[in-house]
């Protein structure tokens, strides 16, 4: 099992049922990963979710690098 941030991202998802979570797919070596990331704020959760999407194929350890400040 991969840890840390390694990967792709390939697809981020939401459900109006779950508006607390995004579901992000990602590929390593070949293989495909599927995480949840709960968010107890659910306007917090929109906003990753539209920069999730906007940085789809981008690798794990970049997205982890993008400064979130100005969020605060």
């Amino acid at each position: 099992m991969p840890r840390s941030e390694i990967g792709i991202l390939l697809q981020v998802t939401r459900r109006n049922d779950t508006a607390d979570r995004c579901f992000v797919l990602m590929k390593y070596h070949n293989e495909l990963y599927m995480g949840c990331l709960m968010v107890d704020d659910i306007t917090f959760c929109k906003e990753i979710f539209r920069l999730l999407q906007s940085h789809i194929g981008y690798s794990i350890k970049e997205i982890g690098g993008i400064d979130l400040s100005h969020t605060l």
